[in-house]
């Protein structure tokens, strides 16, 4: 017996942002920066096939 599939996927991953902090070590200046960093990902997958049993 034989089936023809179609699957289809998608994945998002998502992380909350994070602070930064610069210094200048010959000024000795500090800057921080709020929310700077994250991180995003997001992908399609999708795949179709023949499926046979015997």
């Amino acid at each position: 017996q034989a089936k023809v599939f179609i699957e289809g996927e998608w994945v998002r991953i998502s992380n909350g942002t994070g602070n930064k902090t610069q210094t200048y070590h010959d000024t000795g200046d500090v800057i921080h920066y709020q929310n700077a960093s994250g991180i995003e990902s997001s992908s399609y997958n999708v795949t179709a096939g023949l499926k046979y049993y015997f």
